[in-house]
């Protein structure tokens, strides 16, 4: 069984505590302990099984009467008491099609003998759908944290120009190591600090909340949530990638929104992979048992290893946030897929009907004299504003080298040149001839929200489209934000606009406002959450029809 990293940033109360926070009395009915429980305002029968883990069906069964008449505020129902199981020693598995003991004992590396002796009756007559409860053979498998005050922060491994701060998954297991006591002295600028166990540096005064979490705005569950963290973070790699470090960030950023909802009240467990590009590194992490329990996982970060990933949630019926890809092929037929990233045709779209409302434009497209450069994104936009009767005038790359630009723009009109590629390094070497025009005419260039970290000139004005906003950097929540993360991590972040810890931040925390809804589905939860803003980004999960959910806020940013 490979080591896994558990990050328990709460304290896990087992299922009795829960009643017992409560007061709840117990009472035994034909031999069988119960709770006699009220019901709480708003509160349905979905939400409280959770919360006492047991199935709808076990108390409808205790509760007859709610088949017909339902739940009533205040009303007593009885509920059956179980037996806490410690999720870090015991593993609750479904039974699916042809599996059979001695595959099990493999998978979960313990005896026939022992599956038999915990589950007595079933194991007598495996059915599909059945459940097993399984021990793990050695609780050193799993690393976890007490509840803390705040994150537990320890230098794992260390340089950004090294490995990222983030465990391996594929290293045979070892005896942990002595836990050393934190150190006085202030940490490497260039070390990432992450949760693991027994270490906690603890501030003098707190760091302020970040006002996204209230605590009474959402339904607190009893149970913890538990979210997977899927990343190429490449801690087998000796040299650095400057790629792979806007993971690390992004990571960084899930911690702190993990950490927020923590003193808002909420219980988490945080299990986290490095799926570094390889499809076999993901395959052997899916079959690590615990991610059978998860609420939802967050990654991965390319296509290639969203299909694997998007296969696995379907059948285990787990929602995926995928934080970083648009290409989410997927995404019409899966209904656990959450898209962050606005596919092509949606941000087309969007674009186009905001440029056919300008009563005073022409679009004035760069054609590479019949050659097939032209990206299909510009070319879909091309198509919309085609639709739309926007009025197009087409420039071949001869005509803008022979100094023939200015004989196509019009004096009385916004004149958009769109070039048939998004990549800057591209057009760069035409900036200055627009530049110089553009003191005459009124030009605008469509650019792309990555260009902003390039030298522009001045003087032209850029309009892009993109699923983020530059951060008011003097709003409460960003400049909050922005100490806590000094304060925890103790270095700059790596990424430039967009920042990939932001996006990391505003992703888990709307993840986990979405899975505190008490409702059913998936559908339900993501309509009731609406649409969240966050530091970064404005976004709205609408249903992509047959499939799963796309965001579809796209901002038109000028410059």
């Amino acid at each position: 069984m490979k080591k896994i990293l558990l990050i328990v940033l709460l304290s896990v109360y087992g299922l009795t505590s829960y009643a017992q926070t409560l007061d709840i009395p117990k009472d035994t009915i034909n031999g069988k302990v119960v709770w006699l429980y009220p019901v709480q305002k708003s509160e349905g029968l979905y939400r409280i099984s959770k919360n006492f883990g047991v199935s709808q069906e076990d108390i409808i069964n205790l509760n007859p009467e709610l088949k017909t008449e339902g739940l009533k505020l205040g009303q007593v129902i009885k509920i059956p008491v179980i037996q806490t199981i410690d999720s870090t020693l015991y593993v609750v598995h479904e039974l699916q099609p042809k599996e059979t003991l001695y595959g099990l004992s493999k998978k979960y590396g313990v005896k026939q003998s022992e599956i038999e002796k915990l589950n007595p009756k079933t194991v007598k007559r495996m059915e599909i759908g059945k459940k097993l409860l399984i021990k793990l053979k050695d609780k050193q498998d799993i690393v976890t944290t007490p509840q803390l005050p705040a994150i537990d922060t320890t230098k794992v491994t260390a340089r950004k120009d090294s490995v990222a701060a983030v465990p391996n998954q594929e290293q045979p297991n070892q005896e942990q190591p002595k836990q050393e006591q934190p150190k006085q002295e202030q940490p490497n600028p260039d070390t990432i600090a992450i949760p693991t166990q027994g270490q906690v540096v603890a501030p003098t005064e707190a760091p302020t909340p970040i006002p996204f979490f209230t605590g009474d705005e959402r339904v607190m569950s009893g149970l913890p949530i538990r979210l997977a963290v899927m990343l190429p973070f490449m801690t087998n790699q000796t040299r650095r990638d400057e790629n792979n470090d806007r993971f690390v960030d992004f990571y960084e950023g899930v911690l702190l929104a993990v950490n927020e909802a923590q003193k808002a009240g909420q219980k988490l467990e945080i299990y986290t992979y490095d799926i570094e590009k390889s499809e076999t590194k993901l395959n052997k992490v899916l079959e690590q048992p615990e991610l059978m329990n998860v609420d939802a996982i967050i990654g991965p970060a390319y296509p290639q290893q969203v299909s694997v990933v998007s296969k696995f949630a379907f059948e285990k019926k787990i929602p995926v946030l995928v934080p970083f890809t648009n290409r989410v092929s997927d995404i019409k037929t899966n209904p656990y897929l959450i898209q962050f990233n606005v596919s092509e045709e949606k941000e087309a779209e969007v674009l186009a009907d905001t440029l056919s409302k300008w009563n005073d434009i022409q679009i004035v497209a760069i054609q590479n004299d019949g050659l097939t450069e032209t990206d299909a994104s510009i070319m879909r936009l091309m198509y919309n504003l085609k639709d739309k009767a926007v009025e197009i005038t087409k420039v071949s790359y001869k005509q803008l080298s022979a100094d023939s630009l200015e004989y196509f723009l019009q004096p009385d009109k916004r004149n958009l040149i769109i070039f048939p590629t998004d990549k800057y390094s591209k057009v760069q070497v035409w900036m200055q001839k627009i530049s110089d025009l553009s003191r005459r005419y009124n030009i605008c260039l469509l650019g792309q929200y990555a260009w902003q970290k390039e030298q522009l000139p001045q003087n032209i004005h850029f309009i892009y489209t993109s699923v983020f906003h530059k951060p008011q950097s003097t709003a409460l929540s960003v400049l909050t934000y922005n100490l806590q993360r000094s304060y925890y991590f103790k270095h700059e972040r790596i990424s430039q606009l967009p920042y990939y810890d932001m996006l990391g931040y505003d992703l888990t925390a709307y993840l986990i406002r979405m899975l505190q809804e008490p409702t059913e589905s998936l559908s339900e939860k993501i309509v009731q959450t609406g649409e969240y803003e966050g530091m970064q980004s404005v976004f709205r999960f609408e249903p992509v029809e047959g499939g799963g959910f796309e965001n579809v806020n796209v901002e038109i940013i000028n410059r």
